[in-house]
């Protein structure tokens, strides 16, 4: 991560800034000036490289030079609202790269080694973007101003000198933030469910006192880039909003701020905090059960202006997800309550299914990276749909954000049962899901159904968010706590860079009914699971045939997958110290990495296999063309995981050609009793 800094009248005979990583990399709100080299930014990976790239909100300028030159090996980066512009070389250089521009600005640029960029919206090219030439502050009138890629999951909350991040319906473009905004204004006044066209009392004029939401939302759809705020009589109620139809569809950049009303408070509390979350709500928009009204708010697959933002409602009462959006691109859905009341007056109605994101949505966000952005989701009650769903007709590259979300309780962490799953995501791909809880669900905590290549990371199923490593929970998911099938490949679940160890990106998967994780038949190759914390998860009670991690019952290594490590050995060579003596079966020639596992309990299965609760050490080797290494290995413990009696050190292995992990291994005790162990012995732990 390269993030917050300026770069200015720097020689070199080379690069000015270079990154090399075989992982994610996140370079933004930089400003790069007025330096001489060859290349003034050059990110460069020496493998095809997967992980997310995000160029984002950067102003390389005016430099001797290349300006930004990307070397990914074959792989996507993704640029976001950046000025590259008045280098003496190439604004843009992609080196073998699939580069991906959204609102960005820059003079020209160039592609080598089979590298491509293409327009995702919105990128000029050869266009002056406005800005001071000493300060590189955006001038007044410029181009780049209200005109950058409004994609809330990558965009950093402040710009280069700490101004809110953003001003108006889209950020600006480049390291700088302005404050002018271009939004229209209209003020709610009342919580009828009536427009101009049914009742001519209603109107939304400066001082009205009867301008509904339903007129608000017809008015904005013509006005152009819109916020829509709120001023009910009663301060905060809550103010119920009920609606006999959908409101209008969405067809233009409109913003619906339920914490404009008097008496709304936003999160404050870290979502890891332990302390839950403390909004208030004061607005609810409730469909009238009679009435069977299918969503709330809608952007239809015609609707190719759409751009919604709302936060700060409460939905109840819908019989489809109370947000279905299915057009266009930068949406976001965050600080918002679907089932669940935030203040002291519990709702009645649940919902079919909170937010949908399908059809032609794109680079969309649920939820956010602030605290104040967290929503919660419970009491959905159709089985047939997720809390949340990412879904497309067709497999494509639509990167959704889902971060920061509570699905299963609400912001005290009382249990709101779903009937359904937590968040199912099908037939699309690029995703990244972080930071989020799922319990509580009645089937899956995640469901992943033809969709590729996404990453799930920092997510708590089966738990709930807490500081440490591991935290215990009864919120169990009845399902699997993440369950892939129908050909989905390629996803990380956990770490991303297969050639290190990652300390940051664990899941913890805890507590759920069925499986850990579980592979199932017919699910495709290159799934990867890394540096998690998985423990304390049942059987899924269906016999043979599925390929799982942390099966429990089954304890089997049959199914998708051939790879397998079996622990010959595990003892104790000093404090902290253990030797391992292990053997890998696999395909020779291929590069291995092997994970190993430390586990404090006896959650080790009928058949043996074992948890995976705290990742300690990986170990990496080419496997010889037998398709069998026999290997020891010394392995240290970390500080917090300092030896417990009895305790059983558990392994899986990932091929790096494929990306796929194997089964979690047997389970091995772990024995501080050094004096009388042979050398020769193997420690297998029966049932019970």
């Amino acid at each position: 991560m390269f993030r917050y800094n300026r770069v200015h009248n720097v020689i070199s005979s080379g690069e000015i800034v270079e990154l090399h990583t075989a992982g994610p990399m996140t370079f933004d709100n930089n400003l790069l000036d007025q330096n001489i080299g060859t290349r003034t930014v050059h990110l460069a990976s020496g493998l095809f490289n997967s992980a997310p790239w995000r160029v984002v909100n950067n102003t390389i300028a005016n430099n001797t030079g290349e300006g930004l030159v990307l070397d990914q090996s074959g792989a996507y980066v993704q640029l976001f609202n950046n000025i590259l512009y008045a280098n003496s070389s190439f604004d843009l250089d992609a080196v073998g790269t699939y580069v991906e521009l959204h609102a960005d600005t820059y003079f020209n640029s160039t592609t080598s080694g089979g590298g491509n960029i293409s327009n995702h919206g919105y990128a000029f090219a050869g266009t002056d973007p406005g800005y001071d030439t000493t300060t590189f502050h955006l001038l007044g009138g410029s181009g780049s101003i209200n005109s950058g890629a409004a994609y809330a999951g990558v965009l950093p909350g402040q710009d280069l000198d700490g101004n809110v991040r953003w001003v108006g319906s889209n950020p600006d473009r480049g390291a700088f933030e302005s404050n002018v905004s271009d939004q229209a204004y209209w003020l709610v006044t009342s919580a009828a469910d009536s427009s101009h066209a049914s009742d001519s009392t209603v109107n939304c004029n400066p001082g009205s006192t009867k301008c509904t939401l339903r007129e608000a939302i017809t008015r904005a759809n013509a006005a152009g880039p819109s916020l829509i705020a709120f001023h009910l009589t009663g301060s905060c109620g809550p103010q119920v909003i009920l609606l006999g139809s959908p409101l209008p569809d969405i067809n233009n950049a409109i913003a619906i701020d339920g914490f404009s009303q008097p008496g709304a408070v936003m999160n404050t509390l870290a979502f890891d905090s332990g302390g839950g979350l403390n909004a208030t709500l004061c607005i609810v928009i409730e469909g009238i059960i009679a009435n069977n009204v299918s969503s709330a708010l809608i952007a239809a697959s015609t609707d190719f202006g759409a751009q919604l933002d709302v936060r700060g409602v409460m939905f109840e009462g819908f019989t489809g997800p109370a947000v279905s959006l299915s057009a266009n691109s930068y949406h976001w859905v965050h600080g918002n309550a679907f089932g669940i009341e935030t203040d002291a007056n519990p709702f009645v109605f649940g919902n079919a299914a909170g937010v949908l994101f399908g059809g032609g949505a794109t680079f969309s966000t649920v939820g956010g990276n602030a605290p104040a952005d967290s929503n919660v989701f419970g009491r959905m009650n159709d089985a047939s749909k997720a809390a949340i769903t990412l879904s497309s007709s067709a497999n494509g590259h639509f990167g959704h954000s889902v971060v920061g979300n509570l699905v299963g309780v609400d912001g005290g962490y009382t249990v709101h049962a779903n009937q359904g799953a937590g968040l199912r995501v099908q037939n699309s791909s690029y995703h990244e899901i972080r930071n989020n809880s799922f319990v509580a669900n009645a089937l899956d905590g995640i469901s992943l159904s033809a969709a590729n290549s996404n990453w799930l990371h920092d997510n708590n199923i089966g738990a709930l968010p807490q500081e440490g490593v591991l935290y215990a929970s009864t919120l169990s998911n009845a399902g699997s706590g993440i369950a892939l099938s129908n050909g989905a490949a390629n996803n990380a679940i956990g770490g991303f860079d297969k050639t290190a160890y990652q300390i940051g990106y664990s899941n913890t998967i805890q507590n759920n009914k069925g499986p850990g994780v579980w592979i199932r038949t017919g699910a495709g190759t290159g799934n990867s699971v890394l540096s998690n914390h998985i423990g304390a998860n049942g059987p899924n009670g269906i016999a043979g045939g599925d390929f799982a991690i942390d099966i429990g019952a089954l304890g089997t290594a049959a199914g998708t997958n051939s790879d397998s490590v079996d622990i010959l050995q595990s003892y104790m060579l000093g404090y902290q110290t253990f030797m391992l003596n292990f053997i890998v079966a696999g395909n020779g020639g291929d590069a291995y990495r092997v994970d190993f596992y430390l586990n404090n309990d006896t959650g080790c299965d009928a058949g043996g296999y074992g948890p995976a609760e705290i990742p300690i050490q990986t170990y990496s080797f080419t496997m010889p063309g037998a398709g069998t290494q026999f290997q020891g290995v010394s392995v240290q413990l970390p500080v917090f995981g300092i030896f417990q009696s009895p305790s059983y050190v558990t392994a899986a292995a990932t091929n790096l050609a494929s990306g796929t992990t194997s089964q979690i291994s047997n389970c091995a005790l772990l024995k501080n009793d050094r004096i009388f162990i042979d050398g020769f012995e193997v420690q297998v732990i029966p049932a019970g």
